[in-house]
């Protein structure tokens, strides 16, 4: 009898003990693999937010290189010793070709670069980037028109200096927000990854 009961006690442990170890395995197993499906779809996303803002930074970049440098090559044909009007024409059509491209993309890049690098960039690109552009756009314009007058008027007049001090500033400009978009991307400090720091 003693028998019978110390076999029952010790298949009702057994019994007991495969199931606890079997919902408990299973438990563990499951936690620990939705933690490490978390852990690769994190790694996952972040991944993606790091291809779109280097892709980002890539176009703007090179639309903000090419927009200044259309600026620069604008301001030589302006500002040359013996004026060609039709080296002019030329090259002020080329920097409106980069500032209708500039313009057709300008509130996605705003938004794109908000999100991707965090609201300073977005303000940085806006205040510092843009107008500056702005500012330099319009001095070059009215050289443009003043040089198309038969009389300049003087009291408008951007005189005989060209805009190469203002041109060097936004290089700085364009060059630092670059340095700074590049910085996040290394760091990893994009998209979801900059709201997690912040």
């Amino acid at each position: 009898m003693w028998f019978a009961a110390a076999l029952t006690d010790q298949l009702v442990t057994l019994a007991l003990g495969f199931a606890l170890t079997t919902v408990a395995g299973g438990l563990l197993g499951a936690w620990l693999q939705q933690r490490t499906w978390n852990n690769q779809h994190s790694r996952t996303l972040a991944e993606a937010d790091r291809d779109h803002a280097t892709q980002l930074c890539r176009e703007l970049s090179q639309i903000m290189d090419r927009r200044l440098y259309r600026m620069w090559q604008l301001n030589w044909a302006l500002f040359a010793p013996e004026l060609d009007q039709s080296r002019v024409d030329a090259r002020l059509d080329e920097y409106r070709v980069v500032l209708y491209e500039w313009n057709d993309s300008l509130n996605r890049n705003l938004a794109a670069a908000e999100i991707l690098f965090g609201s300073a960039a977005r303000r940085r690109l806006e205040l510092e980037i843009l107008e500056g552009f702005r500012e330099v756009g319009a001095k070059l314009e009215l050289r443009y028109r003043e040089l198309r007058q038969p009389q300049p008027s003087r009291d408008v007049s951007l005189g005989e200096a060209d805009l190469s001090f203002e041109l060097a500033q936004m290089r700085e400009r364009v060059y630092a927000m670059t340095l700074d978009m590049l910085g996040h991307i290394r760091e990893e400090r994009v998209g979801r990854q900059l709201a997690a720091v912040s």
